[in-house]
């Protein structure tokens, strides 16, 4: 189905999808009745079902109709088989992204991405709304390009910390903490915007602003 601009895919009670159905999909809901294959043999699992979302480059990946256990562990080993993957609770509802997502940097950060001497974004949890999106990028109210961040991959500390990552050893510690892992995106410049643009903005969430509106020069 066709919301807005985005295409939902939402499977029910499944055992298979066929993988044309599955091309150009933003969002797929699917059937959150067992985690691994062979629990259930009239539904297709979580996993399966992540596969299958994963070989068509579904950005978002959500479950319903969870058969048992708690979320919060069942959402830990889900975004261990991909980032971008929740079960979500009864009632939960899904934000379809608003007009102008902005991810919002440091100013060191914009500047070492758009000199190309920054190669990767480090982070400390997995965001991947936006992961096949192209977003506004800057810092403060100033946005400097448009860029894709492309999916986040799973680190330890010690190997990210060899990238050109751009970050001072006070900024590691304040983005780390005593985490064994981060997770690190490999960020592409699509367009850069010379001057900059000024941006009118809500307060961000986490590393976005999901609705930025770029201001008329």
């Amino acid at each position: 189905m066709r919301l807005a601009e985005k295409i939902v895919w939402h499977a029910s009670d499944a055992l298979a999808i066929p993988e044309e159905a599955l091309e150009n999909v933003d969002i797929f809901i699917g059937d959150g009745s067992s985690l691994k294959k062979g629990v259930d043999p009239e539904h297709a699992s979580m996993e399966e079902q992540i596969k299958w979302a994963q070989e068509a480059d579904i950005p978002k990946i959500f479950f319903t109709q969870i058969g048992a256990g708690n979320h919060d562990d069942l959402n830990e080993e889900l975004q261990g088989m991909a980032p971008n993957t929740q079960a979500l609770f009864d009632g939960a509802e899904v934000s379809l992204g608003g007009g102008n997502p902005f991810a919002a940097l440091s100013e060191s950060l914009v500047e070492g991405l758009l000199a190309d001497e920054v190669k990767v974004l480090i982070r400390a949890k997995p965001y991947s709304e936006y992961a096949k999106q192209a977003i506004l990028m800057g810092s403060e109210d100033k946005a400097y390009a448009l860029y894709v961040e492309g999916f986040p991959e799973k680190m330890t500390v010690k190997d990210a910390q060899k990238l050109e990552h751009g970050l001072s050893d006070d900024e590691w510690k304040a983005l780390a903490g005593d985490q064994e892992n981060v997770w690190v995106y490999h960020p592409r410049i699509l367009k850069r915007f010379e001057p900059a643009r000024e941006i009118r903005a809500r307060d961000s969430v986490g590393p976005y602003i999901h609705d930025a509106e770029l201001i008329e020069g």
